[in-house]
Order: structure tokens, then sequence, then C-alpha cells
């Protein structure tokens, strides 16, 4: 054969690519790799969902937390009234200014923050007292923090969502105990992630020392 033939196809030879079993041997090692890096993302990735959404619940949490303690804080022991067992409503009634005489003057309004454990969610709302005195706090009944908090009124505004839990504590009268010991408030919340049966929670505390007079 002559040289220029036999040079021919060699470079044929060397141009014509790779065989079968080297190719299904090169695809087969990028599926092995593909899938344990996919295996090494995959927790990572939910670890991150997860803590975006504890993030996100943190923050909800705070924000009802940093309202509620915002009333008691300008109220006494006085001006707190709970709803009884299980005590999940509480109203508030603050206390708007003081006169040149150093007198406190009481709002003509109450907060109402209730939770609804069907839609699992904080609301607050505010009712204006019917008969008001200035020289007393204007406090409500058990049973009407209850009808307020299980009525739609279209008046409540959205305080925190994903609630699984909204317990004050002591449970007692406020006007006989809440005086001696601070008013505790626990919110435990929630949310499921997404493409996981996994669950994200989050437990948070806040206490407030009520003034008793």
């Amino acid at each position: 054969m002559p040289s220029n033939a036999r040079q021919g196809q060699s470079a044929f030879t060397r141009r014509r690519g790779f065989t079968l079993p080297e190719i299904l041997i090169a695809g087969g090692l990028a599926l092995l790799l593909m899938g344990v890096l996919i295996q090494s993302l995959i927790p990572a990735m939910r670890y991150s969902a997860e803590g975006a959404v504890r993030v996100e619940l943190q923050q909800a949490g705070i924000l009802a937390l940093q309202r509620m303690t915002s009333d008691l804080q300008k109220t006494t022991a006085a001006g707190v009234s709970l709803k009884t067992g299980p005590v999940d409503a509480m109203a508030v009634n603050t206390i708007q200014t003081v006169d040149s005489g150093g007198v406190r003057v009481w709002s003509d309004e109450i907060n109402v923050y209730s939770y609804d454990p069907t839609r699992k969610r904080i609301e607050v709302e505010t009712q204006k007292v019917t008969t008001p005195t200035t020289a007393f706090p204007n406090i409500l009944t058990s049973v009407q923090i209850q009808s307020i908090a299980s009525s739609q009124s279209g008046r409540e505004r959205l305080l925190a969502l994903n609630v699984d839990e909204f317990v004050i504590s002591p449970a007692a009268s406020a006007t006989t105990t809440l005086s001696a010991q601070p008013l505790s408030i626990t919110l435990k919340m929630g949310k499921d992630l997404p493409h996981t049966p996994k669950r994200a929670t989050m437990e948070l505390v806040r206490s407030v020392f009520l003034r008793n007079s």
C-alpha cells in the first residue's frame, strides 16, 4: 500500500472519536458524580430553606410581641384584663396622658389581643369604651373579651400568622395577682417546609413587669 494511503488511513483512525464502551463508561461516571453532587446539595438546600422559614417566624413573632409589650408598658396591672382558661386573649387599656396635676388620664379605647386557633393567627381589635372614665382604667370582663375574640367585626388587624400556641400567664385576675409578678406571653410558631414532611418551629417568650399603680 502506498505510503500516502497508509498516512490517510492512520489519520482517519485518529479522528474516529470514542468507542461505544468508552462513551458508556464516561456517561456512567458522569451520572455517578451528578448523583453524589445532588445528594450533598439536597440537605444543604433543606437546611437553608428551614433557616429562612425560622427567620421569617422569628421576625413575625418579635413584631407581635413588641406591639403587645408596647401597650403593656403604657398601663398598670389594673388596666389589663384576661380571658379565663385558656388564657389566649387579653384586653389592655393604656394611659393616654398625665394631666398638669400628675393624674393619669386613661384612653377611651381598649386593645383586645386574641388568638384564632383555627386560622393560627393573632389579631388585635380596638374597642371604643361605651361609658369611658378617665379617673380609672376601663377593663373588660372575661365574657366580653371572649365575645370580641370570637366575633368577626371587620375591625381586626393581623399581628402574626403561623401561630401554633398563644399563652398568657399567670392565668389569674389582673387586679389581684398580676401586679405581684410579671405577665409572661409565649408564642409557639410553626410552618411546614416546602417539599418535605419537616416543620420549622420557633418559641418566643416575653415577660413584662406591670406597674402596681
